[in-house]
């Protein structure tokens, strides 16, 4: 019983987040403003700063495979 108390609350704000989230990452794919571009884009431009990225700049083959092993290591 414990464990549905704890997982619940999670359960149900990963559901409320998901098909707002799912629209803006739609619209960020498409290159199109969202509602949450204002919130969410600063966020994003930090993220990308502290690893040295730019957001303008599109991966190779190459490197999108090797970041999607790394971060496949981390987990």
């Amino acid at each position: 019983m414990n464990i549905v108390i704890y997982y619940l609350p999670y359960l149900i704000l990963l559901f409320l987040l998901a098909v707002p989230l799912g629209h803006y990452i739609e619209a960020v794919r498409l290159g199109r403003r969202h509602v949450l571009s204002p919130l969410l884009q600063p966020a994003e431009r930090r993220l990308l700063a502290c690893f040295g990225l730019r957001g303008d700049e599109n991966m190779s083959a190459k490197e999108y495979c090797l970041a999607v092993l790394v971060s496949d290591s981390c987990f």
